[in-house]
C-alpha cells in the first residue's frame, strides 16, 4: 500500500514552496492569480481567485462571494476536472469545491470550523495548498466585504490524490448553526 502511494505521487512534479498575501478592500472585486512552479522553475499549476463582481469570462462558472480555482499547466494540462480543488470524483458543477467562500461561513464560530471556515487546506498531487482569510469584514447582511488572503503552497508526502483530499472534521462542528454543505458535503469522524 505504501509503495503504491509513493509511486502514485511520482507522476506529479514536485513544487517549490511559495507564500503570498493580498489585501482586498472590496471583496466583490477581488482578483488574485498565482503560478505554482516545479523545482526546475516551470509553471505547473495556476491558482486563480475572484470576487463575485470580478469573475472573468470563462468556461469555468465562478460562484460564491469569493472563489478560487486550481488548474494544471505545462506539457500535460488536465481537463477531466474544472478545478483540481474539488474533492468530488464525479464533479458535475464547477462550484463543487471548498475553495468557494460565502460570508456566512466566515462569521463567528462558523469561521473557526477547520477546512470549512476561514482556513482551508487542500492536499493533492504531492503538495498542500492553504487558503487563509483573515481580517474578514462583512456587510450587515453577512456578505463578504473585505479580507486579507494568504496562500501558501508546499510539498506534502501525504497528498496522493489527483484532486483534493476530503478532510474529516470532528462531529462537534455539526452542532453549530452553520451551513457546511454550500459546496461539498463535510465528512465527520
Amino acid at each position: 500500500m505504501i509503495i503504491a502511494v509513493l509511486l502514485l505521487g511520482l507522476q506529479w512534479p514536485a513544487v517549490q514552496p511559495i507564500k503570498r498575501t493580498a489585501e482586498f478592500d472590496d471583496a466583490s472585486r477581488a482578483q488574485f492569480s498565482m503560478q505554482i512552479r516545479d523545482t526546475e522553475g516551470a509553471s505547473v499549476y495556476l491558482l486563480e481567485c475572484y470576487g463575485d463582481k470580478a469573475f472573468p469570462e470563462s468556461s469555468f462558472l465562478y460562484d460564491g462571494e469569493f472563489e478560487c480555482r486550481l488548474t494544471s499547466e505545462g506539457k500535460n494540462p488536465d481537463s477531466e476536472y474544472s478545478t483540481l480543488l474539488t474533492e468530488v470524483r464525479k464533479q458535475e458543477r464547477d462550484w463543487q469545491s471548498r475553495a468557494r467562500f460565502f460570508g456566512s461561513e466566515l462569521t463567528d464560530s462558523c469561521g473557526n470550523i477547520p477546512d470549512f471556515g476561514k482556513r482551508r487546506h487542500f492536499l493533492l498531487r504531492g503538495f498542500r495548498l492553504d487558503l487563509d482569510l483573515s481580517d474578514v469584514k462583512l456587510t450587515e447582511d453577512k456578505k463578504l466585504s473585505s479580507f486579507v488572503l494568504t496562500v501558501a503552497v508546499g510539498p506534502d508526502p501525504h497528498a496522493s490524490r489527483s484532486i483534493a483530499q476530503a478532510p474529516i472534521i470532528d462531529k462537534k462542528w455539526a452542532q453549530l448553526p452553520c451551513k457546511l454543505d454550500n459546496s461539498v458535503k463535510p465528512h465527520f469522524k
